[in-house]
């Protein structure tokens, strides 16, 4: 009983670890949808990835990316859209098309090497202001949004 026990409190800290913050000061935080797909016309662009943000219904945002994309892409793309939310908010307010230049990053995270093995394999679906894509939903931390800086 008690390995099952260490293994959630070591995921935990990992899952704190991973966001920045302290998880038993936070309390439980809501997960926010995002799509991963795969984009044919990035391929051999100077940008792996694109984060598409829809206002109005889901969904709202979509991770495109090259089909060379490996995981430290995608991890590159998830961190970005979380930088974004916490700018802008979780929900986008008006549609808009982000292009992101690759940035070297020596973490991965543990689970985007399975997640692009499933939106290789997925059955291609339309994706409204996108496209016809190869597509899979995930499910990411809420984001608090940034203090505006004006003002004040």
């Amino acid at each position: 009983m008690r390995k099952p026990i260490r293994i959630l409190l070591a995921a935990a800290a990992l899952s704190a670890a991973l966001s920045g913050t302290d998880a038993a000061a936070q309390g439980p935080r809501a997960r926010v949808p995002a799509l991963v797909a795969i984009s044919p016309e990035l391929q051999g662009t100077e940008a792996p990835f694109r984060l598409a943000r829809f206002g109005g219904s889901a969904p709202r945002d979509v991770i495109l990316l090259a089909p060379d994309a490996d995981a430290t892409v995608l991890t590159q793309a998830v961190e970005a859209l979380l930088a974004v939310r916490r700018h802008s908010g979780d929900a986008a307010t008006s549609d808009a098309m982000l292009r992101m230049r690759e940035h070297p990053r020596a973490r991965v995270l543990p689970w985007a090497t399975r997640v692009l093995q499933d939106v290789r394999t997925a059955a291609p679906r339309q994706i409204p202001g996108v496209g016809r894509l190869r597509a899979v939903q995930i499910w990411l931390p809420a984001q608090r949004r940034a203090p505006s800086r004006t003002g004040s």
